[in-house]
């Protein structure tokens, strides 16, 4: 760069610093995309100055950024879009050529869930376990199972949500819970999460100590004030039980638990909608995500078992 795209590019990282507050390393980030749009733009024989919104686009879909990363992708877009701004507001340049760029699309990871052999697997071990806090931890996945309910939800629920359930079946109850936002949504415990409940209340007050409590998964504080199991302790307890259950305990948590819920109910001919609600997703696009990873195990069915997918001999 020249001196004097040298003294503007100095002002707009002062800007940055003084102005957006931006720490010196995010700054240093800036210079790096600027420094390569500055070797773009002498590479074009262009003034950096006067790049147009064409040129700018032939600079992102560059062999340079093309072979980054998508969030990489965009934060150099970002940069563009902060920069040429800052020169139009210093009247340096009459249009932001960068205003109409697109950030790519951000890549919706599928959310990963254990297969039903890898759960069965699971909830064999942890059945196996009958000291105190086996029953307990069985206990707990078999509700997240069954409810698709977050670990934070599950652990802060109450003996008086489990005590007055909204309805009351002999193979099912439906409680009343409080999700993100403090939103209340019902969800279902099944046979399974009946069974497991009802035992593992025989043992609570083991975890209760004889006090007080209103939480169904009781805990105390160093200071010794009730509180409830904390995600930590459980999160713990859940990977020692993978890997006696021979499953690489990365792949198996609570949150992965949920997934399969919503999965396996899905892959069963469930509603879409009705996940949404049992999820506690307030928009449906949340829950559509499942609806790729049943897509993907549609098409390694397909590719594995369909006659035309066999080469002939």
């Amino acid at each position: 760069m020249n001196s004097n795209k040298n003294i503007v590019v100095e002002n707009y990282l002062e800007f940055l610093l003084s102005e957006r507050g931006l720490s010196k390393n995010s700054v240093f980030s800036y210079v790096h995309d600027l420094n390569s749009l500055a070797a773009f733009a002498e590479k074009s024989k262009k003034d950096m100055m006067k790049l147009d919104k064409n040129d700018l686009e032939l600079y992102i879909a560059s062999n340079e950024i093309a072979r980054l990363k998508p969030s990489s992708v965009a934060r150099r877009i970002s940069t563009l879009k902060s920069f040429y701004q800052f020169l139009f507001s210093e009247k340096m340049v009459q249009e932001n050529p960068a205003h109409y760029l697109e950030h790519p699309k951000k890549s919706q990871n599928l959310p990963k869930s254990l297969s039903l052999v890898d759960l069965d697997k699971l909830i064999a071990i942890l059945k196996e376990d009958q000291s105190e806090d086996g029953i307990r931890n069985y206990c707990i996945v078999a509700i997240l199972y069954s409810t698709g309910m977050r670990i934070s939800e599950l652990l802060a629920l109450t003996m008086s949500q489990i005590a007055n359930p909204v309805q009351k079946y002999e193979d099912y109850q439906v409680i009343l819970i409080k999700g993100k936002g403090s939103k209340e949504r019902v969800v279902i415990l099944n046979q399974e999460a009946l069974s497991a409940l009802a035992n593992y209340l025989t043992y609570r007050n083991y975890f209760a100590k004889n006090k007080e409590t209103p939480f169904l998964f009781p805990s105390f504080s160093k200071s010794g004030k009730p509180t409830h199991l904390t995600r930590q302790m459980f999160f713990i307890a859940l990977k020692k039980a993978a890997i006696h259950a021979n499953l690489d305990p990365a792949n198996v948590s609570p949150h992965k638990i949920r997934h399969s819920f919503a999965s396996h109910i899905l892959a069963n001919g469930a509603n879409l909608r009705v996940v949404q609600e049992l999820l506690g997703h307030s928009d449906i696009s949340s829950t559509q995500i499942y609806t790729k990873v049943l897509s993907s195990q549609a098409r390694n069915l397909v590719k594995k078992h369909h006659p035309l997918s066999k080469k002939s001999a």
